[in-house]
């Protein structure tokens, strides 16, 4: 990742602290819970292999902050998504979803326990230690639906051969 990547993205994450003042303001119930579902649907889909699926879930200019850096454009998250080897089974876990208006957009934090193990034709797969803990920071904006406009996983515990 160069220094202009690394600058563009600090610079438009959202902030992991809800501006409480803010709550209850300028969006329904309905839609922090279409904002929440979006998150979780995002996920679930990526996990069973249904990438194009997913990545219509992100606006056409969405950022996705990665472990290889960010990747930018709903076209380029998509890419990202198609390089993931085939065997790869993964599952993300996500609770705590707090859902922050900010008029047509949103943002929300959420906890995140990422699993990634080996696809096996004969049964499960065995089950991996979690790949991360991670704090999740995303910003939603509303056009006709909701859509993700930037998702970033920060890393607050990792496994310790990785750490």
């Amino acid at each position: 990742m160069n220094a202009h990547s690394l600058l563009t993205a600090v610079a438009s994450r959202p902030s992991l602290v809800p501006d409480r003042s803010r709550i209850g303001e300028d969006i329904s119930y309905r839609d922090r819970a279409d904002c929440e579902r979006l998150l979780v649907a995002c996920y679930s889909l990526m996990d069973r292999g249904h990438y194009e699926a997913s990545g219509e879930l992100f606006s056409e200019d969405a950022t996705w902050i990665r472990g290889e850096g960010p990747v930018h454009t709903r076209k380029g998250i998509l890419a990202s998504l198609h390089r993931r080897p085939p065997q790869r089974q993964s599952r993300h876990f996500i609770t705590n979803v707090v859902v922050t208006p900010l008029g047509d957009y949103a943002e929300a934090t959420a906890y995140m326990i990422a699993l990634h193990g080996v696809r096996t034709a004969d049964g499960p797969s065995p089950l991996p230690v979690p790949v991360a803990v991670c704090d999740l920071v995303v910003r939603f904006r509303r056009g006709e639906e909701w859509e993700i406009t930037y998702l970033e996983p920060i890393q607050v515990f990792v496994p310790p051969s990785a750490g």
